[in-house]
């Protein structure tokens, strides 16, 4: 898990509009001048988590570098991925017919869900995928 270590090149702290505490390395949302978590997998992702914030405390969110990020199933190197209905990376494939964000590229492989995985995350201009 030593390929990708956690290094913002942009990073942002905005407090939690709701409790966060179970959310670390998953996609968030930003809403106003908060961040919440994903609620569907069409959510467009401001950043992964880095912290387990509750309501109004620090969200530490990388939007642009290296990150640890959580898995909903099964990952390979090379995977892009997009949020799930949870916040969790899931593998996309490019479409750009299609509502679902490619925000990260998988940097270490994890066999099963909930699993950390390394990530190169891109919230700031993710493309398009199914």
């Amino acid at each position: 898990m030593n390929a990708v270590p956690n290094m913002a090149i942009y990073a942002e702290t905005l407090p939690a509009g709701e409790d966060l505490s179970e959310a670390q390395y998953r996609f968030v949302k930003r809403d106003d001048d908060t961040y919440v978590a994903i609620t569907a997998n069409t959510d467009q992702p401001d950043g992964v988590l880095q912290n387990e914030p509750d309501v109004g405390e620090p969200c530490h969110v990388i939007a642009f570098g290296g990150s640890k990020l959580a898995a909903s199933e099964a990952l390979v190197v090379g995977n892009m991925v997009g949020p799930s209905a949870n916040g969790r990376a899931e593998v996309r494939t490019q479409d750009q017919t299609n509502t679902l964000y490619i925000a990260a590229r998988i940097r270490s492989a994890v066999s099963n869900a909930n699993e950390i995985a390394a990530a190169l995350v891109n919230c700031i201009t993710p493309t398009m995928g199914v």
